[in-house]
């Protein structure tokens, strides 16, 4: 990403990844903030006056992209070592999630995965929800912010707000286990405001 860097005034203003569902940090505007650091960039969309969806473009090569969402640690008891009869367990209560592990297994980023992958910031394994762009440029933002890529992060956040959904209402002392540093809780107006941003109805995403 060195002539995103040059091309651009840009500076690290301490800060760290953030879970997918977070306190806005840019209050007062409706526009998408953008904030470049050494590792990655960080992309915050409002959907309400306090609260943002947070997804991040991450360079994997050097013309493609992961664009991740983070679940930080909300896996890590549920899915330790994962067999056969764990999985279909979870396939039993929560299929979306089933099925992003599935696809990170797999190796299928298309649709939407659920990957462990560094923290840069703190340099520890997490989890995240997940896609790739390939043949990108990163010679400025606009070329950056192309089509694909602003396909992958709707993906990356309806794929991220399902599993969020699913996960509350099919096991909510797991989600109250894993909601500490979440927002606690998300009011059905904050969630028909994401689905709506992405065009979605978001009765039909069970």
């Amino acid at each position: 990403m060195r002539s995103l860097y040059q091309n651009h005034h840009w500076q690290n203003k301490g800060s760290i990844m953030r879970p997918f569902i977070e306190s806005r940090k840019a209050s007062g505007s409706n526009e998408v903030n953008i904030e470049i650091v050494q590792s990655y960039v960080e992309c915050e969309y409002p959907i309400d006056e306090n609260n943002a969806v947070v997804v991040y473009i991450i360079p994997r090569t050097e013309n493609s992209v992961w664009v991740a969402s983070s679940f930080e640690h909300a896996f890590d008891d549920l899915v330790i070592n994962l067999d056969r009869d764990t999985y279909e367990a979870i396939a039993d209560t929560w299929p979306i999630l089933a099925n992003l592990l599935e696809n990170g297994i797999k190796e299928r980023y298309q649709y939407g995965a659920l990957i462990v992958m560094e923290d840069s910031d703190y340099c520890e394994k997490k989890w995240f929800v997940a896609s790739i762009v390939g043949n990108i440029s990163f010679e400025t933002l606009e070329d950056l912010f192309g089509q694909r890529v602003q396909q992958a992060i709707e993906l990356v956040i309806s794929q991220s707000m399902t599993l969020w959904i699913e996960i509350a209402e099919n096991k909510p002392n797991l989600f109250q286990q894993f909601s500490k540093g979440f927002l606690k809780g998300l009011t059905a107006a904050v969630t028909a405001t994401v689905f709506a941003f992405l065009g979605l109805n978001s009765e039909q995403q069970d």
